[in-house]
């Protein structure tokens, strides 16, 4: 479940694709595990409250670790198909320069997602840039973040 690509995110559907919607996680590769289960109870709630049936995940860190696999175990506790788990790359993302790889991505799965999942605590680095620019399209009523504490 878990391919370890650089700059590729990892789809985990749920359930129907055309029932819910699409949720993103930004967060700090040096992530303490401490959060994993609130981690867990959030993905669990957006599953069943916000009807969220496509989760996408990256590979950098320990956050995106956590969230890979607490959307596997939300996926099995809540007894849920999954009819595709995968990996994602835009077009064009193989002819971006690897300093600026991540950021673009990060920005282009924001802006195609209908929820942000985030554990950013520094206010410099990728996270925060990332969560400034959620947080700006939530202000134009396009996505939903929520914050992990």
């Amino acid at each position: 479940m878990v391919i370890l690509l650089q700059n590729i995110i990892l789809i985990m559907r749920i359930g129907v694709m055309v029932l819910g919607g699409k949720c993103f996680f930004i967060g700090h590769r040096d992530a303490p595990f401490e959060i994993y289960d609130v981690l867990c109870d959030v993905i669990e709630q957006h599953i069943s409250e916000f009807g969220v049936t496509e989760f996408y995940v990256g590979n950098h860190g320990s956050f995106d670790f956590m969230a890979g696999k607490a959307v596997g175990v939300c996926k099995k506790k809540l007894e849920l198909p999954a009819y595709f788990d995968g990996s994602y790359f835009p077009e064009g993302q193989e002819m971006v320069p690897y300093r600026v790889a991540i950021p673009r991505l990060n920005r282009y799965m924001i802006a195609h997602s209908d929820f942000v999942i985030t554990y950013v605590k520094n206010i410099t680095g990728g996270a925060y840039v990332s969560l400034e620019y959620a947080e700006k399209l939530q202000k134009q009523g396009k996505l939903h973040v929520w914050k992990l504490i």
